[in-house]
């Protein structure tokens, strides 16, 4: 589709998605983040303008930040990470995750009996099991593998999935401000975060030195370049991201007073996740949902929705944190980095690298899981 800027305008597009990761960050580090999440927003402007034909939703930009940021934001963050800490709160996250695994798979199985997708249902039901509990990544590999009826099946696929991961980060981001959801389901987590004074919760981290960038960037980089060269090696290229987490929690173990003492690896971690999220939202364009496609922007709301109850019902019976309940899902569906910048932007900074690490068990297990649906559901 036309557009008023074009895919080559790279240096426009980055100047947007620089200003749409800042108003979303000024937003989250303000007291309006508590009622308006800073890091929606910064997904939102950059698709409204892809609806709007102002920017293109295919970019070589866009590639070239999805390829690099994810990755060496994993890197950073991970790289702070305590594993006693992460032991610690990741063990119920990890029981949280599995209910989240188990609300996509209902959500798959009910809406495919609502919803009629004709030959393309058991394919249309593996990726949308896989995309939300793996991420989008798990969507192509998983489209690659099935057979499809319909020629432009999988491109109304990648945008059913778009919209139904975009309305279900507005709902869990616009959870934790509802007073009845919090009487239901408690967060002591929460509680703790805004108990603190507004400095100490909201406190930007100390300032960033060049002798702390040049390290964190050096090692960041070096991490992601062993680790990608490793994981061919080791059978598991398209699981790259878990050699990645393995070197950086292990770096960051080795040598735990040295990232104690310094917020550089997660400044810059999250100066990245902001700069990826305009990415998603550039790249969903509302444009292409029109006709049958609409039914399948249904059956995956279907999904989510009933993802977010079965989880909802879990959390109440089982007493599990809100806020770890909330990361839990976001992670399975819509992946890693959103987890890590939600968790982030709220301040559940305990949550971040579990966050991170059930998202990366989602994107491995997530093919094997959408394939099983696959041939469960082919006559």
């Amino acid at each position: 589709m036309q557009t008023l800027l074009s895919a080559d305008a790279s240096y426009i597009l980055l100047a947007i998605v620089c200003a749409s990761a800042a108003v979303g960050y000024a937003i989250d580090s303000s007291r309006w983040g508590k009622k308006v999440p800073g890091v929606l927003l910064a997904v939102l402007i950059p698709m409204l303008l892809t609806a709007g034909g102002v920017i293109p939703s295919a970019a070589p930009l866009y590639d070239t930040l999805g390829a690099f940021l994810v990755p060496l934001a994993i890197a950073l963050l991970l790289l702070g990470a305590d594993l006693r800490k992460i032991y610690r709160v990741g063990a119920p996250l990890l029981a949280v995750f599995a209910f989240a695994c188990l609300g996509t798979l209902a959500g798959v199985l009910v809406a495919g009996e609502l919803f009629d997708l004709g030959a393309d249902r058991a394919a249309m039901s593996a990726v949308m099991a896989g995309t939300y509990i793996g991420g989008s990544s798990n969507l192509l590999a998983i489209s690659q593998m099935v057979e499809w009826s319909t020629p432009n099946a999988v491109s109304v696929a990648f945008a059913a999935d778009a919209v139904g991961g975009l309305a279900f980060l507005a709902v869990i981001m616009l959870l934790p401000g509802i007073r009845w959801v919090r009487r239901l389901v408690p967060s002591p987590l929460m509680d703790s975060v805004q108990a603190e004074p507004a400095a100490i919760a909201q406190a930007a981290p100390p300032p960033l030195t060049l002798n702390g960038v040049f390290i964190a960037l050096t090692l960041a980089t070096g991490i992601v370049a062993v680790s990608y060269a490793i994981a061919p090696a080791l059978g598991i290229g398209r699981s790259a991201l878990l050699v990645v987490s393995v070197v950086a929690l292990s770096i960051g173990n080795l040598f735990p007073g040295y990232f104690a003492r310094t917020r550089d690896t997660e400044a810059l971690g999250t100066l990245l996740i902001y700069l990826f999220m305009p990415v998603i939202g550039a790249i969903t364009d509302l444009r292409t949902l029109t006709g049958t496609a609409l039914e399948v922007v249904a059956f995956a709301l279907c999904i989510v929705s009933i993802h977010l109850v079965v989880l909802g019902i879990a959390a109440r019976v089982f007493r599990f944190d809100l806020a770890t309940a909330l990361i839990a899902a976001n992670a399975a569906v819509l992946g890693p980095s959103t987890a890590a910048a939600m968790a982030s932007s709220l301040h559940w900074r305990s949550l971040v690298a579990p966050g991170l690490m059930c998202g990366l068990l989602g994107n491995a297990a997530a093919n094997f899981i959408g394939m099983a649906v696959y041939r469960m559901l082919t006559p």
